[in-house]
């Protein structure tokens, strides 16, 4: 089994066990041998004491070397005394009681070029350490002098301190195991919570969350972030099936209409009159159903992410333009329209896309607005932004309705824009557009006082067009 087909839990618990060890055994092997090393200087201490007592009882006489042997110093089952002159002939060797002879040669030859030199032996399967150090008379070396004693206690206390470390470190590793488990368990015990919420969760069900109590760490952030993407993907679903059911009943209206002038029209004979008033009804709702295929068309590549072709153009040029186009149309609803621009107000844009918004705005003001009423369509600068408003003395906006207006097929009146054609979707293209062109939009309403729309855009255009040469315009 790989170590990747395991749990995150257990992973972990691995790596944290895994490091555990290495550093369990570092630290050990560290302790143990600090303590070898202080137990090792300890007996080189004590027998360069022991090499220094007996350096007295060595004298010379006629040129050879003499050792007065001292019981109190040189006997005892654990430890032996040897002197040597500077041949290798032993004046002295008391070795015989710890065992089997064993020659240190190597400490010899380093005393005889007069160093000190410090051996570990075994004798018998007893450990020795073993102290060479040069006889020195008259500032010469005149023989060597062997002190050495056993490391039973230094070997002893090792072997204590390894069994104990022998039982710790399996003991630690048990009890690290399972606290290591217990608290991943616990850490990660948000993360099977959202692991349960998002397999429940389906496109019929969103309302499930993490809910774990707030928390300032990673997975409390990681929580947080989860439920406020659910939440969003909830909101975000239920718009869409708003407007998916939205969409659904305004093409039915159009579609039981034609259906239903159809079916009076072939439940008899009609005379060419009759037949074409049902044409004209047809036409009519054919007529209204493409302007609202249209719009959802626009609005569902404004989600899917609206593509502009920007230009350099005149803002004021194209609200005069606008004016003189709808003027018609305002005299035919007995209105009085203004317009009013100034001789230039340069601004990258798509044309086309800008045209919407001016129409749907000055539209909705002229087809709402009752006679006698005045509706003014204006633009300007203010700052690096070209700035659009349009207001009318209409019967104005409900304040609970302001909230809404943009949102996809709302309407303010029911029944009074369905008799004038509206879909409820005007207002929300011109949102939309704006915002595409990085641009915002405000509205201000009083009712029985009128309203108005006011609409700020960047005059260098929308990030997503380059700039362009204002030039000519």
């Amino acid at each position: 089994m790989k170590l990747t087909d395991l749990s995150l839990r257990w992973r972990l618990t691995l790596w944290y066990v895994g490091l555990l060890t290495g550093v369990l055994i570092l630290f050990s092997a560290g302790v143990y041998i600090a303590l070898s090393k202080q137990l090792l200087d300890a007996e080189d201490d004590a027998l360069q004491n022991l090499a220094q007592l007996l350096d007295p009882n060595i004298s010379m006489s006629h040129g050879k070397l003499q050792f007065k042997d001292s019981a109190d110093t040189t006997k005892g089952h654990d430890r032996f005394v040897r002197v040597y002159t500077l041949t290798g002939l032993r004046v002295f060797d008391n070795s015989a009681v710890v065992g089997n002879h064993v020659p240190v040669s190597s400490g010899v030859g380093y005393a005889n070029e007069g160093k000190s030199h410090f051996d570990t032996i075994d004798i018998d399967d007893q450990h020795f350490r073993v102290l060479s150090m040069p006889i020195q008379r008259n500032n010469q070396v005149v023989g060597v002098l062997q002190v050495a004693e056993e490391l039973d206690e230094a070997v002893l206390t090792l072997r204590r301190l390894l069994l104990i470390l022998l039982t710790i470190i399996p003991a630690t590793l048990a009890l690290a195991s399972w606290g290591g488990t217990f608290l991943s368990g616990r850490a990660l015990k948000p993360i099977d919570q959202l692991t349960r919420t998002a397999q429940q969760i389906s496109t019929l069900d969103l309302s499930q969350r993490i809910g774990l109590p707030p928390r300032n760490d990673e997975l409390g952030r990681l929580a947080a972030t989860f439920d406020t993407m659910i939440e969003r993907l909830e909101q975000a679903w239920r718009r869409q099936r708003q407007f998916t059911a939205d969409a659904s009943h305004e093409l039915r209206t159009p579609l039981t209409a034609i259906r239903g002038q159809i079916e009076v029209a072939l439940s008899e004979e009609r005379s060419a009159e009759e037949y074409r008033a049902v044409l004209e009804t047809v036409q009519t709702q054919n007529a209204r159903m493409s302007r609202l295929v249209s719009d959802l068309l626009m609005l569902a590549r404004a989600d899917a992410g609206l593509q502009l072709h920007c230009e350099a153009l005149d803002l004021a040029q194209l609200t005069r333009d606008v004016g003189e186009q709808l003027q018609p149309m305002a005299e035919a609803n007995g209105l009085h329209f203004e317009v009013c621009a100034p001789a230039a107000v340069p601004i990258v844009a798509d044309e086309d896309r800008l045209l919407q918004v001016f129409f749907n705005l000055v539209e909705n003001a002229l087809k709402y607005t009752p006679p006698g009423g005045c509706v003014t369509l204006a633009c300007s600068e203010e700052a690096a932004n070209a700035l659009l408003t349009v207001s009318d003395t209409g019967p104005g906006i409900p304040p609970h309705a302001l909230p809404h207006i943009f949102d996809r097929f709302y309407r303010v009146d029911e029944s009074r824009q369905r008799v004038r054609g509206g879909e409820g979707l005007g207002l929300a293209i011109v949102h939309t557009l704006v915002e595409a062109h990085g641009g915002s939009i405000v509205v201000q309403s009083e009712l029985g006082k009128g309203t108005t729309f006011r609409v700020q855009l960047p005059q260098k255009g929308p990030s997503s067009c380059p700039e362009q040469s204002s030039t000519g315009v």
